[in-house]
């Protein structure tokens, strides 16, 4: 059941042309992990240098929010924090897009601060950003929302948030973002 809400979220995707998915990873979060998927970010996106930058930004503050934050899942005999991540390209703009599972208790609180980061304005995102990295250290030490609110001022555009509630415990967190072209 663990790996199944990635099927789940497949039918979404399924307008997707495959030759315009730049990246596209499912499994197991860990550092290599990321390391491998940020060397193939540059080298995908070499020829488009403010996009690639843009979007290894983007990258790396989602996969920190994931290795810091999943719940850890079962599947047969494996325990890990399980995620996808892909980059795909639309008419307009690419696409970075994540899933995690996350505790369900911390979904309601995420899905607020999203549409809070959503709300505000681009000068009022660098207040805001001002305001927390203001904060005294145990209280932004994690969970701040920093990392959301740096995605959205790279990006110049809203997060896409989407929680499916698995059970008591577990919900799928799905968050994209769009970089303009």
């Amino acid at each position: 059941m663990i790996l199944g809400v990635f099927k789940f979220y497949m039918k979404y995707w399924k307008d997707i042309q495959p030759d315009k998915i730049m990246l596209n990873y499912e499994g197991p979060i860990s550092n290599s992990v990321i390391s491998r998927l940020a060397g193939q970010i540059e080298d995908k996106f070499r020829p488009k240098e403010c996009i690639k930058r843009k979007l290894f930004s983007i990258f790396i503050e989602l996969a920190q929010n994931i290795l810091y934050y999943s719940a850890i899942t079962q599947k047969s005999n494996i325990r890990a924090k399980m995620c996808y991540f892909m980059i795909y390209e639309e008419k307009e703009a690419w696409v970075l897009s994540t899933g995690n599972y996350i505790n369900t208790h911390k979904s309601v609180d995420l899905q607020q601060r999203c549409l809070l980061i959503n709300s505000l304005s681009e000068q009022e995102l660098r207040r805001y950003r001002l305001n927390i990295l203001a904060q005294p250290w145990s209280e932004k030490a994690k969970g701040a929302g920093i990392g959301l609110v740096k995605v959205a001022l790279i990006s110049n555009n809203h997060l896409d948030i989407s929680v499916k509630k698995m059970n008591e415990q577990l919900s799928f967190l799905t968050l994209s973002t769009k970089v303009s072209k």
